[in-house]
């Protein structure tokens, strides 16, 4: 949805993400938000109760756009794109051939073919995020100093890189301290939007801020497995052996309309190659944002 009036994204809209290539997260929305879920404006307050309801005074109006549900038809867009930079709404997309696939299925005794899913999951974590900012201000000036991060984090110091380049401060002033994380498995090993959040607030309250997840927003918020369609080939001999592998697989930004971190596509293609003794497999992977309504129903099981 279009934002009609100015955000309170637009007061800090440098863009951060989890690699370079995708660099499209700002702290809170900057014109547009792009799922439920997205984070349009933050409240600081002395206590939980005056927040909530400072919370409900707050008016924001929506202009709708379209919304896509299904990465094969988000990825026939020609306008109204979720980010106007990624043609079809295509983050990012692998083709690998190793070997020569047709050959192999040529000599197979046996060729099977399939498409799987495999839904989005959250991690689940008995400890949801949760994290603490503080900024020392100078006795004499009152100007903001040095900034101390408390967070549920797997990744410190990638977060200490990106407040640096949302809040435009040095390294050398930023602190984050991971104390022991109450279960990540992962879920925690991205940069998470109230760690961003809890430091722009407390620059603005001059004050500390601390911003813990609820369990429902965790599922609204988080980083888990990505939502996953595979079409999958394979040729097989009738000793068992595996004579060639095709792999087609697309993957969704479901919770956040934003990067699929690589490392999902870049394990899919080592894993079709691995089925073989031989080289041939060809890989197409596809990673498209999508814009969902509905927070994830499973949770991964430890």
């Amino acid at each position: 949805m279009e934002l009609s009036r100015s955000s309170p994204g637009e007061d800090a809209p440098n863009r951060y993400g989890i690699l370079p290539v995708g660099h499209d997260e700002t702290a809170l929305a900057v014109g547009k938000v792009r799922f439920i879920g997205d984070n349009v404006a933050c409240v600081a307050a002395v206590n939980e109760e005056i927040a909530e309801r400072a919370l409900e005074l707050i008016d924001v109006e929506y202009e709708p756009l379209p919304a896509y549900f299904d990465p094969e038809e988000s990825m026939k867009a020609e306008a109204e794109l979720i980010h106007e930079n990624r043609p079809h709404n295509l983050e990012k997309d692998y083709h690998h051939v190793f070997g020569d696939p047709e050959k192999g299925f040529a000599e197979a005794d046996y060729v099977h073919e399939a498409r799987y899913i495999a839904n989005e999951v959250t991690h689940a974590a008995m400890e949801p995020h949760s994290t603490l900012a503080n900024f020392e201000l100078d006795a004499y000036s009152g100007k903001l100093g040095r900034l101390t991060v408390w967070s549920s984090t797997q990744v410190p110091y990638y977060l200490q890189h990106k407040l640096s380049l949302v809040l435009e401060m040095p390294m050398s002033q930023i602190r984050v301290i991971k104390p022991l994380v109450g279960g990540g498995f992962g879920g925690k090993s991205e940069v998470i939007p109230l760690e961003i959040i809890a430091a722009v607030a407390a620059r603005a309250a001059r004050s500390p801020v601390k911003i813990t997840y609820t369990r429902e927003e965790v599922f609204w918020a988080h980083r888990g497995r990505p939502r996953t369609i595979i079409d999958l080939k394979t040729g097989v001999k009738n000793n068992g052996r595996v004579t060639s592998v095709a792999c087609k697989s697309f993957r969704t930004a479901e919770r956040t309309a934003r990067t699929v971190w690589s490392r999902f596509s870049t394990q899919a293609r080592c894993w079709a190659r691995s089925m073989t003794s031989r080289p041939f497999v060809t890989t197409d992977i596809a990673c498209s944002p999508t814009s969902p309504l509905a927070a994830p129903c499973a949770a991964m099981a430890r």
